[in-house]
């Protein structure tokens, strides 16, 4: 259990409110491992002995809460509006506690959201060095090129501070657009936006599908679910646990026929069809049969070279993709260089102009 404030120590446990805690604590009447505690302290409520007028607090561990939801686009994240816009609260109303966003999901970005009341989660989940990472689908107008392809697997130069390269393939390409997937391990504001931007790439649509091994499954935007057992295990860190990266709601999980003992009538045709092969095989001459089998020889010569070029081709794409990622940090590289001397400068023309 993390450590918490003596006074919150008292709300949690439901004997005093914040500020009537504090006043008790002024009053000189809270002991802490029998000595006299001060406002502010700090306790860990599993090992230290919390005492409030000669009674001792013990401390009410309440069951903690998990909830996946899929938050549709046009909703924020966040607890109250002052705009009066619908929020993700408003979603997770019927959960029956208050449960809190880890991290966000824009307004204009829809996807899988995490909420909960375990403190200690979402600052494991919002801390890059524990290596969770944020699995995207964006789809972008057109067709993207190996150059921006090679550009968006590279550091990018936001607000001062230099990302750490994200993960980007290309998912599928078709009626003109482009759907990509994105893999990162930090979150900057509004970071994918930015980067796309910088490569020349507009976003059509924007959408969170996993984050680690834990997917959005089969839910439909505006709805949640409550995470498994082993699922909150594994955000925690336990490798061991195998969450499910798919899970079919109750609410929405086809019906399975029971398989008939009768064979089906595909399996009945594919069943004529081996009969009748091994028929045309016998009606064969010792001519046609020599034939054949040297077709088949031919054939398995083709596929093995076929084999053999498509592996040289996937080698030079990838070589070619790994140059072009290259020249295009170069690029950005020397581009950033510039403008660190266009503004070095610039200031050094100012201070030249104030003397």
């Amino acid at each position: 259990m993390e450590n918490v404030r003596l006074q919150k120590f008292f709300t949690d446990c439901g004997v005093l409110s914040r500020r009537a805690a504090e006043e008790e604590i002024r009053k000189g009447l809270v002991t802490v491992n029998g000595v006299v505690a001060d406002i502010g302290l700090k306790i860990d409520p599993e090992h230290d002995v919390v005492e409030y007028n000669g009674r001792v607090i013990k401390p009410t561990v309440a069951p903690k809460h998990y909830i996946l939801l899929y938050k549709p686009r046009g909703i924020v994240t966040t607890l109250s509006d002052e705009k009066g816009r619908t929020t993700v609260a408003d979603l997770v109303a019927d959960v029956g506690v208050r449960v809190y966003p880890v991290g966000r999901v824009d307004m204009d970005s829809d996807g899988l959201l995490l909420l909960t009341d375990d403190g200690a989660l979402t600052e494991r989940l919002t801390h890059p060095r524990h290596e969770i990472p944020k699995r995207y689908h964006v789809a972008v107008a057109g067709v993207v090129t190996p150059a921006q392809l090679g550009a968006l697997n590279s550091s990018f130069l936001l607000d001062g501070y230099t990302t750490r390269p994200a993960k980007v393939s290309v998912v599928r390409a078709e009626g003109g657009e482009t759907v990509l997937s994105f893999e990162l391990y930090e979150g900057r504001n509004r970071q994918i936006r930015r980067m796309c931007d910088q490569v020349a790439l507009r976003i059509r649509r924007l959408t969170r599908v996993a984050i680690g091994r834990i997917g959005i499954g089969d839910l439909v935007p505006g709805r949640y679910r409550h995470l498994t057992q082993e699922e909150v295990s594994y955000l925690r860190g336990d490798q061991s646990a195998k969450p499910k990266t798919t899970r079919t709601s109750k609410a929405t999980a086809p019906k399975t026929e029971k398989p008939k003992t009768e064979k089906s009538k595909t399996e009945k045709s594919v069943g004529q069809a081996e009969a009748s092969k091994k028929e045309t095989k016998k009606a064969q001459t010792p001519k046609e049969a020599k034939t054949a089998d040297s077709a088949k020889v031919t054939r398995a010569a083709v596929q093995e070279t076929t084999k053999k070029v498509l592996k040289a081709i996937k080698n030079v794409t990838t070589a070619t993709v790994n140059k072009v990622a290259k020249e295009a940090k170069a690029v950005m590289d020397a581009k950033a260089a510039k403008d660190e001397k266009k503004r070095t400068g610039k200031k050094t023309e100012q201070k030249e102009g104030k003397e």
